[in-house]
């Protein structure tokens, strides 16, 4: 198994470990996504994801392709606005991706140990 440390785009044998800020939501410019992919991007559905991802904490690829159907690749836009927060990458068997919340709290122990 590979794992790296940087964010590989558009990867259905990747899975990501993220760890977002508590304010994620909240500093998604929905109007410039929908400007820079057209008015017809559903940004609705974009919405769904995200809010599934945070109650959920994890989200498999496949989700993108049989729950969230669309014209649009909402994998690659999703991609886009964690990659800044991923902490690592690691190479899973085809079609298999996952993104996976890091646990906030459990860092926090982690760094205070290490200091």
């Amino acid at each position: 198994m590979k794992v790296r440390n940087g964010f590989v785009s558009n990867s259905s044998s990747s899975s990501f470990i993220v760890l977002l800020p508590k304010d994620f939501s909240d500093t998604i410019d929905y109007d410039k996504i929908a400007e820079e992919n057209g008015e017809d991007f559903p940004i609705d559905k974009l919405k769904e994801v995200i809010a599934q991802f945070i109650h959920d904490e994890y989200m498999y690829d496949e989700e993108f392709y049989y729950t969230y159907k669309s014209d649009y690749d909402l994998k690659e836009v999703f991609n886009e606005l964690i990659s800044p927060y991923t902490i690592s990458s690691i190479d899973t068997s085809s079609d298999a991706g996952c993104t996976v919340m890091a646990d906030r709290n459990k860092i926090q122990e982690i760094l205070d140990k290490t200091k």
